[in-house]
């Protein structure tokens, strides 16, 4: 680390001299159980970095903080990406622990699939933060877009219903300039306009046979408590799966040439030795 840091330096100073006033550090790392000592490196590294110029924004994603909640939002960097789309009970938590200088990055479209967002109740969530950060919040997806395909616009084969919900990443792209302008300007005609197609888009989908089967949830609703109870007897289900799964009656235990390795399993070298 002590080698690496240095050229994180450099890296920061080439795009300062740039122009460059932002730069993002993704930690997705923050999202796991990590041990105490690489806590204590987080600490120490990102101190080191704080020294070199340009805005810094952690980017946390994949999951939710947990027990590293604290840790992200006081590593002395400018602001914080969480993924909301994945871990949105984070939230509350969060706003409460951000210092009040920090930016907040609600990471509210999801970049992990090929859905259209649910802009109202994004908009849910981020009129909330918009009340408590003000100018310190920004909306973003939830990571980044490299897991969704390009441009849903290129897709000619789609049938009507399937393509209106879905979103790939320019889409995605445009969905968070809409949640942006939707709290600058909750009034716009398009702003309206979107939101309530988003709404008959949401609804199409939640009613939709394709996704919901009136046979299966037929079948699901005459479910009784009775059913989950076994009407034989051990012995007699044990035989039916013996005869059905033609097993011996009796456990066996495999031949030394059955335990033998294929001939492509590793081998340990003759002058290996046990550590």
């Amino acid at each position: 680390m002590d080698r690496l840091l240095p050229l994180y330096g450099q890296i920061f100073q080439r795009l300062a001299a740039q122009g460059v006033e932002w730069v993002q550090i993704d930690e997705p790392i923050l999202a796991l159980d990590l041990p105490q000592d690489w806590k204590n490196a987080y600490e120490r590294v990102y101190n080191l970095i704080q020294r070199e110029p340009l805005k810094k924004l952690v980017a946390t994603y994949f999951g939710g903080l947990e027990d590293n909640l604290g840790l992200a939002a006081n590593l002395p960097v400018d602001g914080l990406h969480i993924d909301l789309a994945r871990a949105p009970e984070q939230y509350p938590t969060i706003l409460d622990r951000l210092p009040a200088y920090k930016i907040l990055s609600l990471g509210v479209v999801n970049g992990r699939n090929v859905w259209r967002c649910d802009l109202e109740n994004a908009l849910e969530v981020l009129r909330h933060a918009a009340e408590r950060l003000g100018d310190r919040l920004w909306i973003a997806p939830s990571c980044s877009l490299l897991h969704s395909p390009v441009d849903l616009e290129r897709e000619d084969q789609l049938d009507a219903e399937l393509k209106s919900w879905l979103a790939f990443a320019v889409q995605k792209c445009r969905e968070v300039a809409l949640l942006t302008k939707a709290i600058d300007q909750p009034d716009a005609a398009d702003v309206r306009s979107a939101l309530e197609q988003s709404h008959a888009v949401q609804a199409s989908r939640a009613a939709s046979p394709r996704i919901h089967k009136p046979a299966v949830q037929a079948r699901l609703a005459a479910i009784k408590p009775a059913d989950s109870q076994r009407h034989s007897a051990f012995a007699q289900r044990i035989g039916k799966q013996r005869a059905h799964l033609d097993l011996p009656a009796f456990p066996t235990t495999p031949s030394a040439r059955s335990r033998r390795p294929p001939p492509f399993a590793w081998r340990a070298s003759p002058s290996s030795k046990a550590g």
